[in-house]
């Protein structure tokens, strides 16, 4: 009888087989197509688990025994055993006319067990090879010995070398989907983090901020719950939840000890820690709150540190009833999660001081001996403080509509209007005059007034200052430096915290988003993989150049004992071996500046060559110092991508400090840029005293 299929036939069974969209569908093809062409009793294919090394049973077709088939399907072999396993290691085509009296392989005791029950005698195993890796074998088998023929198997080999290929491209198509999956996950993550960061930014309730981590973790992650924990004072345990969701907190939930359990462990190592099995997970040390988990049904659970710049703040951990329900990218999606609430608390705690420091300097206006008053712009008289009355003797409503000279003496009334004049020349510029302050009863007080103008939308709108008791000079000045050192301490708390969220933070965030991509890359596209190595580099070179430059904000030890030019030499010597930026050094000799005037020219340059490393893409950088015109001159000019200084947008601040920091010491600047013409800033200050007058 015939029993070969025609080409034609078998192209279009490969045709089938290829277009089936589910694994164990298309297999199932396989081997009902590879039974009925061959006109064999029946076939199965053997898959390669690339994880254990071994042969497993995958689909099968004509097995009629429930015993054989309950034996085949447990069935597991090494690669070179039995006759599948001996094609899939030969990488050939093997045949077999008498399979149980074949010696040329290893024998299983239970893969000839199956053959016995099932009545195999002939059989053939064609290896299925995509892309030079074996994934299995497709074979057939006979009850008659000698059954298979040349031509049908060679229609083994072509059905294996199609379902090999069929396979191969699903596999391809599932990879794709898990990773089209993970990029929407990723897309998702990155959206949730980029609006609690927009969050953090905007709002000072941390616990709008925390609520919403807790919910993104939640989602994110799968899990059936997830909770922030803080910090309890004494750093001996967490305390109960302070924000949890889907399920809110509960009066049942319980404190954590430190380094203990996943969440103590968590805090106690200062990096993530996660379980798959947490009752019988002995690698961390348990306590009463095991009771809770059991009673929960809770298997998994992975917690990341909140970490503030000098101290542990609490916990954010995630839970599931699954087993093993989260894994290394898991983790790295909650440590970022963590990160941003982290910044959100210590915000909090930053604008919370910042507060009290107000609070107490709005209780210092109202409760000071000094008066404190605002005039508008005609002069009229809109605001006194508290002390007004105590001080003086007058009252507010007899004092306020009225103009500013019903204040001023005799004797004195030219001095106040002079000033009021010299004020509307130069609003920022502070006045002070000595006036005699007529009292209600009739004496006169001496005293010395304090005046700025007010600006709104860049026109003087007023005044406002202080009237004080001459006598009082020396203990309110006191007064009033130190809540100024402590209003500018709360100010640059809150300056550095923006620092780090927006340059360090977002760069460990680009940092991890592309080690997850270098995970997905590394057995898909090696060469890609290698870009990412790359472009990892140079993150992690931003990253530390980012810290490094918030580090040196603090006024170099240099400058005051060697002067500007040292200082700005060993600070450009710096910067060029932290970023290998080529930079030249040019300063002629100069005698030596006010203090303020060079720490401002110190800040120009440092600020100036942050840019360059930070933004400009430049390979060349210059640094110049020169005398001209009785002023000296700091020029720092890059080779860059320059940018268009009318539109640098809100919120980049580099260029409106170096501009404040050039007033303050009567200085000038200017800024030259253009789109890939590189960038100018000069900054001049005066050589001689007027800066120090400044």
């Amino acid at each position: 009888m015939t029993r070969a299929a025609s080409r034609p036939e078998s192209t279009n069974v490969a045709r089938a087989t290829a277009e089936q969209q589910d694994s164990h569908a298309l297999l199932t093809r396989a081997v009902e197509e590879a039974a009925r062409l061959l006109n064999a009793d029946g076939a199965m294919v053997y898959l390669v688990d690339p994880d254990e090394g071994r042969l497993r049973f995958a689909v099968d077709a004509g097995i009629g025994s429930p015993e054989a088939r309950q034996l085949i399907r447990d069935l597991s072999l090494p690669i070179g055993v039995g006759l599948f396993g001996h094609a899939i290691s030969s990488g050939e085509v093997v045949v077999s006319g008498d399979y149980r009296r074949d010696k040329r392989f290893q024998h299983s005791p239970v893969a000839d067990r199956i053959v016995t029950i099932a009545d195999m005698r002939s059989m053939a195993a064609a290896p299925l090879i995509a892309e030079g890796e074996v994934l299995g074998a497709l074979g057939a088998y006979s009850s008659r010995i000698d059954d298979f023929e040349e031509a049908e198997i060679a229609l083994l080999r072509a059905l294996a070398d199609h379902a090999a290929t069929a396979i191969a491209n699903q596999r391809l198509i599932e990879r794709l989907a898990r990773s089209q999956a993970e990029l929407r996950e990723r897309s998702d993550a990155q959206r949730s983090l980029a609006e609690i960061a927009a969050q953090i930014a905007s709002l000072h309730d941390p616990l709008t901020v925390i609520q919403r981590a807790v919910t993104d973790a939640a989602r994110l992650l799968r899990a059936d719950r997830a909770q922030v924990n803080l910090a309890a004072d004494g750093g001996e345990y967490l305390e109960r939840p302070i924000a949890a969701a889907p399920v809110a907190p509960s009066p049942d939930d319980v404190i954590v000890p430190i380094g203990s359990g996943i969440a103590g462990m968590a805090a106690a190592e200062r990096r993530v820690r996660w379980t798959g099995d947490y009752l019988h997970d002995g690698t961390f040390p348990h306590d009463d709150g095991d009771a809770r988990i059991e009673a929960q049904a809770i298997h998994s659970m992975m917690s990341a540190p909140l970490l503030g710049p000098d101290r542990l703040i609490g916990t954010i951990t995630v839970q599931s009833s699954a087993t093993n329900a989260f894994n290394a990218g898991d983790a790295e999606l909650l440590k970022l999660l963590a990160d941003q609430a982290a910044i959100a608390l210590t915000n909090a705690r930053l604008y919370a001081e910042l507060e009290e420091s107000e609070r107490r300097y709005r209780h210092l206006v109202d409760n000071s001996p000094d008066i404190v008053w605002s005039v508008d712009v005609e002069g009229k008289f809109t605001f006194f403080s508290d002390s007004l009355e105590s001080r003086t003797g007058w009252k507010a409503e007899q004092l306020l509509g009225k103009p500013f000279t019903v204040l001023a003496g005799a004797a004195t009334i030219a001095s106040a209007i002079s000033a009021w004049q010299r004020l509307q020349e130069e609003p920022e510029r502070e006045q002070r005059v000595r006036l005699d302050l007529p009292l209600p009863d009739g004496r006169i007080s001496q005293t010395e007034v304090a005046m700025t103008g007010t600006i709104v939308d860049g026109r003087f709108a007023g005044a406002h200052g202080s009237v004080r008791d001459i006598s009082e000079r020396e203990r309110l000045e006191g007064d009033l430096r130190s809540q100024a050192a402590e209003l500018a301490a709360s100010q640059e708390r809150a300056h550095l915290a923006r620092e780090l969220h927006d340059s360090v933070t977002q760069a460990l965030f680009s940092m991890g988003l592309t080690l997850r991509t270098l995970e997905l890359l590394l057995d898909t596209d090696p060469e890609a993989a290698r870009g990412k190595v790359e472009e990892l580099r140079e993150l992690q070179k931003d990253a530390l150049a980012e810290m490094r430059t918030l580090i040196f904000e603090l006024r170099p030890t240099s400058l005051q004992s060697d002067g500007l030019v040292q200082a700005l030499r060993t600070h450009a010597t710096a910067v060029q071996r932290r970023t290998g930026l080529a930079i030249v050094f040019d300063a002629e000799p100069i005698e030596r500046l006010p203090l303020p005037a060079e720490e401002a020219l110190y800040r120009i340059g440092q600020e100036a060559l942050h840019n360059v490393v930070k933004h400009a893409n430049a390979s060349n950088a210059a640094l110049r110092i020169t005398i001209e015109g009785g002023r000296v001159r700091l020029s720092v000019t890059d080779d860059g991508i320059g940018f268009a200084p009318h539109q640098v947008p809100r919120g980049h601040l580099g260029l409106i400090g170096m501009r404040q920091r050039a007033d303050l010491v009567a200085g000038e600047l200017r800024v030259e840029s253009k789109a890939g013409g590189g960038t100018l800033i000069e900054a001049s200050v005066p050589a001689g005293d007027a800066a120090s007058a400044e």
